[in-house]
């Protein structure tokens, strides 16, 4: 059968979608067959498909419900229609059956019963029959006014079909639902000195507005070691890591031989610190940043020169804001550092070339310089570098 919320195909006897979560109830499974077997109503085809669509919202105090309604559409003449399973309107009452059951088993006998007895003063007499009609005519007023059903208001749209409609509630879900705990150990994986949690998750998923969620109703919450969240879509093992009052986004993880996870080196990644709202996170500025030669990081594009000859050359090169660094080879072996005026011509012999140098730096291993980058200009990386550029 199909799921009445979100239409995936799920077992017959299935108590949950494993797609959406919706409960599957024996009255919703009773309906999709009854409705199946109806067929079209306006051709009568059995190739027919039905889905739980919004009909509106409910809100209380226990959280937001939406209001759905089964809609059929023929795969074959393409007719929609809203299913008539019919709500049952409330039995009206009959009240002058029970005003009438009333009458003849309490007030009428009782003043009959009154008017009989010789000895009693009248004024006694008369002012008990009175007391005990008053008090039948408050029970019934009140009695009636229980039973009494609202009709529906004539503000509220009326469909041609009945709609056949539950109440769905929304659970609001999170990233860090699933998260994994895992145990941290000593160096010789003997004794237990906490834990941290994992999360896996796409790129995509992680907004800042999620990161907040994370950090200030999770991280904050518990009481592990740290968080991080890896990332699904990532071909390297890179995500998100928290500990109490930092987020990184960016942050390389290395993964041992248990299975476990800890940081790796990480370059350019994103710091986010509480903004002391309890809600939001805010960017930390630094003035420091890596560009590794052959990756685009944060700053770089990949541009093709002298495309189909014999001096092709695809590589990256790197838009790095204007102003004055002081830039040191982090890397292993010699690099190069040139500055370029972001702009292609071709020379005198046809070969396309950038139109201007502005400067070119060699750098030994962990050897330091300066370096201007001014405004429309470009850095090309030589040797397989790993540049870190310091703002001055």
């Amino acid at each position: 059968m199909k799921c009445p919320n979100c239409g995936a195909e799920i077992k017959n006897n299935s108590k949950f979608c494993e797609f959406c979560g919706s409960a599957i109830s024996t009255e919703m499974r009773r309906e999709q067959e009854q409705l199946n077997k109806a067929g079209c109503p306006k051709c009568g085809s059995t190739n027919i498909s039905f889905s739980r669509e919004k009909q509106g919202e409910i809100r209380g105090k226990g959280g937001t419900a939406v209001v759905r309604s089964t809609v059929g559409m023929c795969k074959d003449c393409g007719y929609t229609w809203q299913t008539d399973s019919g709500i049952k309107k409330p039995k009206k009452r009959k009240t002058w059956l029970w005003v009438l059951g009333w009458i003849f088993i309490f007030p009428v006998p009782l003043t009959i019963l009154m008017l009989r007895k010789k000895n009693m003063k009248p004024a006694v007499k008369y002012g008990i029959i009175i007391v005990a009609w008053l008090i039948y005519i408050m029970i019934a007023i009140s009695g009636n006014s229980e039973n009494t059903t609202t009709p529906a208001s004539d503000n509220q749209p009326v469909q041609n079909t009945a709609i056949s409609a539950t109440i769905e509630a929304q659970k609001e879900t999170h990233i860090y639902d699933n998260a994994e705990i895992k145990d941290v150990l000593n160096g010789a994986r003997t004794n237990k000195i906490g834990e941290y949690s994992v999360i896996r998750a796409s790129s995509d998923d992680c907004t800042e507005a999620t990161l907040a969620d994370w950090y200030y109703n999770f991280v904050q919450k518990n009481n592990y070691n740290y968080n991080i969240i890896l990332f699904t879509d990532k071909e390297d093992l890179t995500g998100c890591y928290s500990i109490n009052g930092m987020v990184e986004v960016g942050t390389a993880f290395i993964e041992d031989e248990h299975g476990d996870y800890m940081i790796g080196e990480t370059h350019n990644s994103v710091i986010y610190s509480p903004s002391g709202d309890g809600n939001t996170l805010k960017r930390m500025e630094f003035n420091s940043f890596y560009v590794t030669e052959g990756e685009a990081g944060d700053y770089g594009y990949e541009l093709t020169l002298n495309k189909g000859t014999e001096f092709e050359e695809t590589k990256f090169y790197y838009l790095i804001p204007e102003g004055d660094y002081t830039i040191t080879n982090m890397g292993s072996f010699r690099a190069q550092v040139s500055v370029y005026k972001n702009e292609v011509v071709k020379n005198e012999a046809g070969w396309e070339e950038f139109a201007e140098a502005f400067g070119c730096v060699v750098l030994d291993a962990d050897e330091r310089s300066t370096l201007h980058i001014g405004e429309n200009q470009c850095v090309e990386i030589t040797e397989g570098g790993e540049i870190r550029f310091e703002l001055n």
